[in-house]
């Protein structure tokens, strides 16, 4: 479960020491090809498995694989969606994303393992389509959460990192 208070944002910008990506060492011009191996990786994982063994918690308060895979289905989708408006509008706030309160409301666990890994597959092909599609002067557009201003390239590297330690969190190699 994604209940701790560490300030995850950092990880853009450094190595996580958790997981070992870095997603401030990915050139800006390979960042849409890693999403799409990622997405794919997660989309494989969650075809290939077992629907059961998907759904175990290894501890009450740690997500299961099927349920870390939903996640990261939805914050590739939630990142899409706020790349898109950054691109479209001038400095856009977001709300703060309750995932745990997500989780709970789309009944992560309960999903079909097959329909999650297609909508992986292709959320994260379209966030890479959007990536693709960037101009140079698109990666420094501005968005804004709280009091925290960031770059589009800080959401993607953000993003990147969080799918890549979820794909740690359930055992997969970086």
């Amino acid at each position: 479960m994604a209940t701790d208070t560490k300030d995850w944002s950092v990880y853009a910008a450094r190595r996580c020491d958790e997981c070992g990506f870095d997603a401030s060492a990915v050139d800006r011009d390979d960042i849409a090809a890693k999403v799409r191996v990622a997405a794919n990786d997660w989309a494989g994982f969650l075809r290939d498995s077992e629907a059961g063994e998907l759904r175990e918690r290894p501890a009450p308060q740690v997500w299961s694989p099927l349920e870390y895979g939903v996640h990261v289905r939805d914050v590739i989708r939630l990142f899409t969606d706020r790349v898109g408006q950054m691109l479209t509008m001038d400095s856009p706030g977001f709300p703060g994303w309750d995932q745990e309160a997500a989780a709970a409301a789309a009944r992560y666990n309960e999903q079909d393992p097959g329909i999650v890994a297609e909508e992986v597959a292709a959320d994260g092909d379209r966030l890479g389509r959007v990536v693709d599609g960037l101009a140079a002067g698109d990666w420094d557009r501005v968005g804004a959460r709280e009091t925290r201003q960031f770059t589009v390239e800080f959401l993607l590297r953000y993003l990147l990192h969080d799918v890549m330690h979820h794909w740690h969190d359930v055992g997969g190699e970086i």
